[in-house]
C-alpha cells in the first residue's frame, strides 16, 4: 500500500507538472476555461503531493515502529 501511494503520488505530480507547465506562463491571457485547466492541474498536483507524503510517512513508520514521527520533523 505504501509503495502504491508513493508511486501514484509521484505520477500525479509529474503529470500535472508536464500538463500545466505549457500554459502557466500565459495565465493572464487564458480564457476562463484555460484558467480552470490550470487550477485542475494545481489540484492534481496537491493530491499527488499529499499521496507522496502519506506514503513516505507510512513507509517510515513501518520501518521505525508505529509510534515513530514523520521523517521530516513535523
Amino acid at each position: 500500500m505504501r509503495y502504491f501511494l508513493i508511486v501514484s503520488g509521484g505520477l500525479l505530480v509529474l503529470i500535472s507538472l508536464f500538463r500545466g507547465a505549457r500554459y502557466i506562463a500565459d495565465y493572464d491571457i487564458l480564457s476562463i476555461y484555460g484558467k480552470g485547466y490550470i487550477w485542475g492541474n494545481v489540484i492534481i498536483f496537491a493530491v499527488g503531493v499529499l499521496l507522496l507524503v502519506w506514503g513516505i510517512v507510512k513507509a517510515y513508520r513501518k520501518a521505525h515502529g508505529k509510534g515513530a514521527g514523520p521523517p521530516f520533523g513535523c
